[in-house]
């Protein structure tokens, strides 16, 4: 698991610290809506990161009901030891595509980002 280093990250934790380091500090909301998440889950899984140094809670200058996470410099840290690993795995697991299939699959990696980010503004209805 890339994120496997001390302090020991599930999935889920490494990918919500990318989420704070790269676009925070955020609203506790806006992190368990991006999630798709119960705002009870979010508290959980910040808590959790919280406890390991990686973010800060603080009230939210603009509405002191609210929560910002932001990232400690440990998180930020952290996140880019995960990203530099994460790196390291798909240079060597690509090593011998040729580069029209590295240039495909990242068309369709980007493609699929895009959808999946647009779905998570809009409604989904099986229909």
């Amino acid at each position: 698991m890339l994120a496997d280093t001390d302090p020991a990250l599930s999935r889920t934790d490494a990918w919500l610290l990318g989420r704070v380091t790269d676009t925070g500090p955020l609203r506790l909301s806006e992190l368990a809506e991006w999630q798709e998440v119960d705002r009870s889950t979010m508290t959980t899984q910040v808590r959790r990161l919280e406890t390991l140094g990686l973010v800060t809670r603080a009230p939210d200058p603009r509405d002191g009901r609210a929560v910002l996470v932001s990232a400690t410099p440990a998180g930020v840290a952290r996140h880019r030891r995960t990203e530099r690993t994460a790196r390291a795995v798909y240079h060597e697991l690509l090593a011998d595509w040729p580069e029209d299939d590295l240039r495909q699959a990242a068309h369709a990696s980007d493609r699929l980002a895009e959808t999946l980010e647009r779905r998570a503004s809009t409604p989904f209805t099986l229909e």
